[in-house]
């Protein structure tokens, strides 16, 4: 599980340039999802097409071990 602090420190190295952002799903040419919290889980939420996107396993170990490193 990721919580809504690392969402937001991923997010945060997205917007200093140091980590690539995660696509929107539905259209790669949103503007990157930001953490949002739905039914008490993080999650990333595309604000142009209202997608929430629920991170799986893989992309949580992902993310964590970006901000673990930076």
């Amino acid at each position: 599980m990721i919580t809504i602090q690392e969402l937001h420190r991923y997010n945060d190295l997205v917007d200093m340039g140091f980590l690539p952002p995660i696509p929107c799903p539905m259209d790669g040419e949103h503007l990157p999802p930001v953490p949002f919290v739905k039914d008490d889980e993080p999650v990333l939420w595309c604000l142009e097409c209202d997608t929430k996107l629920h991170l799986g396993q893989r992309k949580v170990t992902m993310i964590k071990k970006l901000i673990g490193n930076i």
